[in-house]
């Protein structure tokens, strides 16, 4: 690299600019170029318009400093590519580190201890636990089906089974009772017809 740098600011010194450049700006060239010898005509032509700057000009000059075109591609190459992160993976990944706890530990732990979230969010570990079908809502909830929805419509992010199993009854409250309307309703017309006659 300190190499292609000499040759870079001695050809800038040649053709008088008085700007000298450091290894950042050096990277920013190559990074603007995609290969050696396109960076080469650009930045020898950006100082003299007339000289035409073929691959045995770029040679000759490499020969002057001593340095193989191989060499200086690979470091070209290098600065191009992509660089992969310093860190590993291993690093990334948190192992869990497990200790050994006592059963009189665990047994003197109290139920306040439990961690609970916000209740804003609507979840709390009390309400996992209590989260499960009733099977007095769920009768109510059956024969009086409106019961059943208003349950289900103000309890669904809170206890969501309990719910859902409060709207499972009151639907099918409401399909039995249209079931049991409609054979009650045939047979109270079965009778009257038969009354009649």
């Amino acid at each position: 690299m300190n190499e292609i740098l000499k040759i870079v600011n001695d050809i800038s010194i040649h053709y008088g600019s008085n700007k000298t450049y450091d290894k950042k700006d050096l990277v920013k060239l190559f990074l603007d170029h995609s290969s050696f010898e396109k960076f080469m005509v650009f930045f020898i032509s950006s100082h003299e318009k007339e000289v035409e700057v073929s691959d045995d000009y770029i040679n000759d000059i490499l020969k002057d400093y001593d340095i193989e075109k191989s060499k200086v591609e690979k470091i070209f190459n290098d600065i191009k590519k992509p660089k992969e992160p310093s860190f590993s993976k291993n690093k990334l990944i948190k192992k869990p580190s497990f200790t050994k706890v006592k059963e009189s530990q665990i047994e003197n732990t109290s139920k306040e201890t439990k961690p609970s979230f916000n209740k804003s969010e609507g979840i709390t570990l009390e309400s996992e636990t209590n989260d499960k079908s009733d099977s007095g809502i769920n009768i109510i909830s059956f024969l009086i089906p409106i019961i059943g929805i208003i349950i289900y419509a103000t309890q669904k992010q809170q206890y969501p089974i309990k719910a859902k199993a409060a709207l499972d009854s009151a639907i099918s409250g409401i399909v039995i009772g249209v079931i049991v309307g409609f054979i009650s309703y045939a047979i109270l017309l079965n009778q009257i017809s038969s009354y009649n006659y």
